[in-house]
Formats: C-alpha cells, sequence, structure tokens
C-alpha cells in the first residue's frame, strides 16, 4: 500500500522541505501490462529492473506524487543526520504479503505451502501458469519479489519499511497467517543482502474494517 503525499495534512510542509533537503527516490510502477491490460509479473527473478525508472531528486514540483510515508521518512532522516538520502519505492496497493516473497523460501516451507494451496495462490509451474490470473496478475506469488525486491540484492540498505496487510486480511484464516508470513519474509529479506540486523519498520493498517482481526 502506497498512499501519495498529497493525501497527508502536512504535504505543504513537506513541499517546502524536500527543498531544504537532499532526497532522492526510485519509484517503481508498473512496467507491462498484456492485451487486455492486465499486469504482467516475472516469473523468474530479475537481474535488474525496466530502465525507464531513474532515481530523481525530490522538489516541491514532483513530491505530490511520491509516497507520502516515503517523503516524510527521507525529509527527517536527511534532517536528522545532515546528509544526503535515497529510498527505493516498490509498493502496490490491495496485493497479499506472498507476492512479495521468493518461490524458494516458499517451497521450502510446508505450512506456507498449504496456506497458499489452500487459498489457490500457490503457483505449480511458473513458466506455463504465471500471469494466467487476469486481474489478480498483479498479486501473484513471488511476482513482486522477482520484479521489484530481488534486482537490489548487491545493494546495502540502512531498513526497510514495510506498509501491506489489507489484502492479507481478507478473512481470519489469512490474517492468522500473516504473521508467519511477515517473519518469513524478514528473515529471507536480511538473507538476500547479507546483513542478519537489517531494520525492518512495520508500519500497521487501519483495524476499522477487520473486527476479526
Amino acid at each position: 500500500m502506497s498512499y501519495g503525499l498529497r493525501a497527508l495534512e502536512k504535504s505543504e510542509y513537506y513541499k517546502k522541505e524536500v527543498e531544504k533537503h537532499m532526497v532522492f527516490a526510485l519509484q517503481i510502477n508498473e512496467a507491462k501490462y498484456d492485451s487486455e491490460g492486465n499486469i504482467i509479473r516475472p516469473f523468474m527473478e530479475m537481474e535488474d529492473i525496466d530502465e525507464k525508472f531513474k532515481f530523481e531528486r525530490i522538489s516541491s514540483s514532483n513530491c505530490l506524487d511520491y509516497s507520502g510515508l516515503t517523503i516524510e521518512t527521507l525529509v527527517n532522516l536527511s534532517k536528522k543526520f545532515n546528509y544526503p538520502v535515497a529510498g527505493i519505492i516498490n509498493a502496490i496497493g490491495g496485493v497479499s504479503i506472498d507476492a512479495f516473497i521468493c518461490r524458494e523460501e516458499i517451497l521450502h516451507d510446508e505450512k506456507v505451502l498449504k496456506f497458499l494451496k489452500d487459498t489457490g495462490k500457490f503457483i505449480e509451474k511458473p513458466r506455463k501458469n504465471f500471469n494466467t490470473f487476469k486481474f489478480a496478475n498483479y498479486t501473484q506469488m513471488s511476482g513482486l519479489y522477482n520484479e521489484k525486491v530481488y534486482p537490489f540484492k548487491d545493494l546495502k540498505f540502512a531498513g526497510v519499511i514495510y506498509y501491506q496487510g489489507e489484502n492479507s486480511a481478507y478473512d481470519f484464516y489469512r490474517g492468522e497467517n500473516f504473521y508467519y508470513l511477515l517473519s518469513l519474509l524478514i528473515n529471507s529479506y536480511r538473507k538476500l543482502f547479507n546483513d542478519k540486523n537489517m531494520p525492518f519498520y512495520l508500519v500497521s493498517i487501519s483495524d476499522e474494517y477487520y473486527d476479526y482481526g
């Protein structure tokens, strides 16, 4: 999930602040669609992102189009430490957590395998069955990991902000498994980026619509 800066009450404040501090962002939007307008995800891990996505200096003229959470975080970090900071935004609204998890990690975890098979999310043969879910292609298993996480495996990160959960709160069974999947995601990312202590900051979704949670 990612709300634009324009949705924040303090958007005008941050429009001024980005001019005072050197903050940069790389926002990875959707890259490929099929003939029916459905999103296409890579079934294998990509070595690089689409070349059209670039780091950009954040300014008052473009900041409203970026994630409010990201801009607020980058500005406050730059103010605190007095040096340039940059962030990568790969947030996609409405996705389930399995879309951000490596296929190999899933295959080696019986509990996760059962859950994904029970909920119809497990993809047995990626080469054949990937991108066959029409509208739901955007949140297929491991798709976002392949496209928007793995390509950065050689970079060093100061931390990760994870803001997702509304899809995983669809019903009690999904909500019940979310914590386990989140632990798997965190541990696997620390392994991928070779940093066993890489900080994760978890943003809670509103609970007003999820009374079973």
